[in-house]
């Protein structure tokens, strides 16, 4: 295969892969809108997503009696761990 034919190759898998990324991205944002909307509209909403988000990893810190560093490191952790989720639920 020539060099060009390889290039225009590579070139279309790359922009295809960048329209799926961007879709998916897209489908991401619709779902964090739609959720981070009704929180607001919602008070109680917006308390269980708080609590959801920033108490377990209160207490596993609490738990393991974590301090300083220690504690943000749980928190990043748990953080990371609802990304990864969510991201493998899109």
């Amino acid at each position: 295969m020539p060099s060009s034919e390889l290039a225009a190759a590579r070139s279309g898998a790359l922009n295809w892969s960048l329209s799926v990324n961007s879709a998916e991205m897209a489908r991401v944002a619709d779902m964090l809108d739609s959720i981070l909307s009704y929180a607001n509209d919602h008070a109680w909403a917006g308390w269980a997503l708080t609590l959801f988000l920033f108490a377990p990893p209160i207490l596993m810190a609490a738990a393991k009696k974590a301090s300083g560093l220690q504690s943000l490191d749980i928190i990043i952790g748990w953080l990371a761990l609802l990304l990864i989720l969510a991201l493998l639920m899109a």
